[in-house]
C-alpha cells in the first residue's frame, strides 16, 4: 500500500460529492414533474380554457368579425389549440398579411394583425371596384369607390377578380411604380389625383378638380414625376387640358402643355 494513501481523504471526497448527486436527482425529479404538469395538467385539467379573444393592429380589416370567428374556439385549451386552426381563420381575411398569436395564461388569446397596405381601387368589369395593396393583391370589393380616399386604377381590362388574388399585369405594375414614387416624394400632388390608367401612351393620371390629364409614359418615372410636380406647382395650368411628359428625360426638359 502506498505510503501516501489515506482512507480518511477518500471518505471526505465521497461526502463532498454526495450532496451534488442528491441536488442533481432532485433537479431532474422536479423537471420531470413540471413537464408532466405542463403536458397533462394544463391540457387535461379544467384550466387554461379560452375565455377571451383580443385583436390588436387591425385598421382596415373587420376586427370584430375576426374576433367572432376565433371565439368559436371558446372553451378550448389555449395551449392545445393549434396555430394552424387560427391561421386558417386568418386566411379568410385577404387584408391580413401575417397574424401573430399570443397565448396569455390563464384564459386569453391575443391576435396581433399585420395588415396589407391598401393603396387604391381597381376597376373591374361591370363597374365593380376592388381595393388592392401595393403588390396588386385584391383585398375586398367595394360598391362605392369613394368610401376611402384612394385613387382608382382604371382601363386595365380586369375581369372576374377574386379576393386574395394577386393581379399579374405589367400595366398595373407600371401604375403602382408611378403611384409609389408620388406617394413617397409628392404627397400633395397625390391628393389632387383621382385616377391612374394605362394606354398605348403609357401611364396617364387624371386630376381631381379640372380633369387635366398627365401623360407620364412608359419609362423614366422618377424624373418625369419630379417635372410633373414642378409644373403642377409652379405653372398656371388652368387653361390646359393635358401635360405631356413623354418627351422629357434626364437630358431633355421638354414638357408639352396642351
Amino acid at each position: 500500500m502506498s505510503a501516501n494513501y489515506n482512507p480518511r481523504n477518500r471518505r471526505n471526497k465521497k461526502k463532498r460529492i454526495l450532496p451534488w448527486i442528491l441536488t442533481l436527482l432532485l433537479f431532474l425529479t422536479f423537471t420531470s414533474l413540471s413537464a408532466y404538469f405542463m403536458k397533462y395538467g394544463l391540457l387535461r385539467w379544467n384550466i387554461a380554457r379560452l375565455q377571451e379573444v383580443e385583436v390588436r393592429g387591425a385598421e382596415y380589416i373587420n376586427a370584430n368579425r375576426l374576433k367572432f370567428e376565433v371565439e368559436k374556439y371558446l372553451g378550448e385549451n389555449i395551449f392545445s389549440l393549434q396555430n394552424s386552426s387560427i391561421q386558417k381563420v386568418a386566411r379568410e381575411f385577404p387584408g391580413i398579411n401575417t397574424l401573430q398569436v399570443n397565448r396569455i395564461f390563464p384564459d386569453k388569446i391575443r391576435l396581433i394583425v399585420h395588415e396589407c397596405k391598401p393603396i387604391a381601387y381597381v376597376e373591374s368589369s361591370h363597374n365593380r371596384y376592388f381595393l388592392i395593396d401595393d403588390r396588386g393583391k385584391v383585398l375586398e370589393e367595394k360598391s362605392d369607390a369613394s368610401e376611402y380616399p384612394y385613387p382608382v386604377f382604371t382601363k386595365l381590362g380586369l375581369q372576374n377578380l377574386t379576393l386574395g388574388e394577386n393581379i399579374d399585369k405589367n400595366s398595373l405594375k407600371n401604375i403602382i411604380d408611378v403611384y409609389e414614387i408620388i406617394e413617397k416624394k409628392y404627397p400633395e400632388l397625390l391628393k389632387n389625383i383621382k385616377e391612374f390608367y394605362f394606354t398605348k401612351d403609357g401611364v396617364v393620371l387624371t386630376e381631381n378638380e379640372r380633369g387635366i390629364r398627365f401623360i407620364v409614359g412608359k419609362k423614366d418615372f422618377p424624373a418625369r414625376v419630379e417635372k410633373l410636380d414642378f409644373a403642377y406647382s409652379n405653372f398656371s395650368i388652368n387653361s390646359f387640358s393635358e401635360i405631356d411628359l413623354r418627351f422629357s428625360d434626364i437630358k431633355n426638359e421638354l414638357i408639352i402643355l396642351r
